[in-house]
C-alpha cells in the first residue's frame, strides 16, 4: 500500500489584534443636557509688585532700625547719597511719608546733588506714589527720572509696572523690553518674571514662556515662576509639561494653592482622573476654606457621573460663598441631572434675580422643558419637534450661551410656573419669515 500523504501541518491563526482601548471621556466634557461648559483654569494671579515692605537687616527689629535712621538724619552731616539710603529704609519699613520728606529733602540740594543721586530720589517718591495706588504722579516721577538719565534699569522697569497695573499693557511692554535690553545676558530674573506677567496678559504666551524659563532657570526656588510656567504651557496646549511646572511649584510652595488646582485642571484636561481627583483631595485637605477647590471638584465629579458627591462639594462651596453665582448654576444643573427639576428651577431663579442677563435663563428653559415632557406619554413627545429652539442651540452651542439666536423655551413651562422674560438684548424672534411656531426650528 502506498504510504499515506503527510497531512500539511495547519498554519498558525493569527492572533487577533487587541481591540484598541477606548479613550477615557474628558472630564473638562459637558454631560448631556448641561447648557454650559465647566469652569475654566483658574490662573493664579499676577500682580504688579514694586518691591515696598522688605524685612529688616537679621537680628534687627524695624522699630530699631527706624529709630538708627531717625537719630542719623537729625544728627546731621549725611551726604545726599547717604540721605537716599536711608529714605529708601524708611520706605521698606513702611515710613512713606518720612521717605517722602527725606527724597524732596535730597531734591532741594539743587546743584549739589549728583545725577545718580537725583535719579535715585525720583525713582523712590515714584514708588511711594505707587504703593499708594497714585499711579499719575509714579509715572511723572518715573518719566522725570528717565529725562535724567535713559539708561536707568530701575526706572524703566517700574514705569512699566505701573503701566501694566493701569492696563496699559502695550507701553508696560516696550518700557520693560527697554530695562532687559540695558541688563547684562540673563541677570535680574525679577524684571524678566514683570515682563513676563505682561507678556501673558498680552496673550503672547511663547515670549511670556521664555521669560519665565529665564526665572527658573537662574532663581530656581521660585514658586509662582513655576507656576506661571505651567500657565503659558496650557496656553500654548502642553498639558503634560504643564503638571510637571505645577508639580515643582507646589513642592517648592505648598501653601501656593493656585498651583495645585492649576495641576488638577490641567489633569482634568488631559483626562487623567486618578491624578486630578489626587490634587483636589490634596487642595481641599491643606486648604480647608478655599471656595475655588470645592467647585472645581464638584465640577469634576459632575462629569464622571458622580453626581451625589458633586452635590456635597457644591454645598460646600456655597457654605463658604453663597453669592457666587456659578456655584448657584452648577447647584442647577446638578439637580437637572437627578431630575429635581424644581429644585433646578429655583436655583436659577435665584441666579436670574441676581443678574437677568446671566446664561442661567438658557438651563432654566431647558429643566422647565424636561419638567413638563417627562412625565407626558410617549406618543405625545418627540424629542426633535417639541424641543424649544433654545434647548437645541444651546446644545449645539454650549461654549459660549449668549450667542444663541433663539430666545424660546418657556411656553412650555408648567401653569404653575411664572414664565421668565428673555434676557436684555435677546430679541425672541429674530426670523423675519417666522414659524407659526416660533419656538420650533424648522424642519429638515
Amino acid at each position: 500500500k502506498p504510504k499515506p500523504k503527510p497531512k500539511p501541518k495547519p498554519k498558525p491563526k493569527p492572533k487577533p489584534k487587541p481591540k484598541p482601548k477606548p479613550k477615557p471621556r474628558s472630564a473638562t466634557a459637558a454631560p448631556r443636557g448641561c447648557m454650559v461648559v465647566g469652569p475654566a483654569a483658574e490662573e493664579q494671579p499676577m500682580t504688579i509688585s514694586m518691591g515696598g515692605g522688605r524685612a529688616p537687616p537679621p537680628g534687627v527689629s524695624a522699630d530699631e532700625l527706624m529709630a538708627k535712621v531717625d537719630a542719623a538724619l537729625s544728627a546731621g552731616g549725611a551726604t545726599p547719597a547717604q540721605m537716599v539710603m536711608y529714605g529708601n529704609m524708611q520706605v521698606n519699613l513702611g515710613a512713606l511719608d518720612a521717605g517722602r520728606d527725606t527724597f524732596e529733602t535730597v531734591l532741594e540740594l539743587g546743584a549739589r546733588v549728583a545725577p545718580p543721586d537725583r535719579v535715585a530720589c525720583l525713582i523712590g517718591l515714584g514708588s511711594i506714589a505707587a504703593l499708594r495706588d497714585e499711579g499719575r504722579d509714579a509715572l511723572a516721577h518715573f518719566s522725570e527720572a528717565l529725562r535724567v538719565d535713559s539708561g536707568s534699569v530701575e526706572a524703566w522697569t517700574r514705569r512699566g509696572q505701573v503701566l501694566a497695573a493701569a492696563g496699559r499693557l502695550v507701553e508696560a511692554s516696550a518700557d520693560l523690553d527697554r530695562a532687559v535690553n540695558l541688563l547684562p545676558p540673563r541677570s535680574r530674573p525679577d524684571v524678566y518674571q514683570q515682563r513676563g506677567i505682561v507678556r501673558h496678559k498680552l496673550k503672547q504666551f511663547a515670549a511670556a514662556r521664555r521669560d519665565f524659563q529665564v526665572v527658573c532657570d537662574l532663581a530656581p526656588q521660585n514658586a509662582v515662576a513655576w507656576n506661571s510656567l505651567g500657565q503659558c504651557d496650557v496656553a500654548m496646549g502642553e498639558g503634560e509639561a504643564a503638571v510637571e511646572a505645577y508639580d515643582r511649584a507646589a513642592a517648592l510652595d505648598p501653601t501656593l494653592k493656585e498651583a495645585l488646582l492649576n495641576k488638577a485642571i490641567a489633569a482634568r484636561n488631559l483626562a487623567w482622573a486618578s491624578e486630578a481627583f489626587g490634587a483636589y483631595d490634596t487642595l481641599v485637605q491643606m486648604h480647608p476654606d478655599y471656595n475655588a477647590a470645592w467647585q472645581y471638584r464638584a465640577f469634576m465629579h459632575h462629569a464622571v457621573g458622580a453626581t451625589d458627591c458633586a452635590i456635597a462639594d457644591t454645598c460646600r462651596a456655597l457654605e463658604l460663598d453663597a453669592e457666587e453665582l456659578q456655584t448657584l448654576h452648577l447647584l442647577g444643573l446638578l439637580c437637572h441631572a437627578f431630575g429635581f427639576f424644581e429644585g433646578a428651577v429655583a436655583a436659577f431663579d435665584t441666579i436670574l434675580a441676581r443678574d437677568g442677563a446671566n446664561a442661567a435663563w438658557y438651563s432654566r428653559a431647558w429643566s422647565l422643558y424636561l419638567w413638563r415632557h417627562l412625565d407626558a406619554p410617549c406618543a405625545s413627545f418627540s424629542p426633535d419637534r417639541g424641543m424649544p429652539g433654545a434647548v437645541k442651540e444651546g446644545q449645539c452651542k454650549r461654549a459660549d450661551v449668549r450667542v444663541m439666536r433663539t430666545a424660546g423655551g418657556d411656553a412650555s413651562a408648567p401653569a404653575h410656573v411664572p414664565p421668565v422674560a428673555p434676557p436684555p438684548g435677546v430679541n425672541p424672534n429674530p426670523n423675519p419669515n417666522p414659524n407659526p411656531n416660533p419656538n420650533l426650528l424648522p424642519s429638515r
